[in-house]
């Protein structure tokens, strides 16, 4: 995208030691300055509200410490 910043916000949360579960409110959405993508983060409440947000789960095959 011709080198611009894009700035995103993601809320995180460790389902266990093999699962990380990731909302957004989209890929497709990107900002140009970090005030502008905390605006967008999903709340607590909206995370409990299907729709709302974009969920991502990331699964690690290697349980090795």
């Amino acid at each position: 995208s011709g080198g611009a910043n894009c700035i995103r916000c993601f809320h995180l949360r460790l389902r266990s030691r093999n699962v990380l579960q990731v909302h957004t409110e989209g890929l497709e959405k990107c900002y140009t300055n970090e005030d502008a993508a905390l605006t967008t983060c999903p709340d607590e409440g909206a995370l409990e509200q299907q729709g709302h947000s974009k969920e991502i789960l990331l699964y690690s095959k290697d349980e090795s410490d």
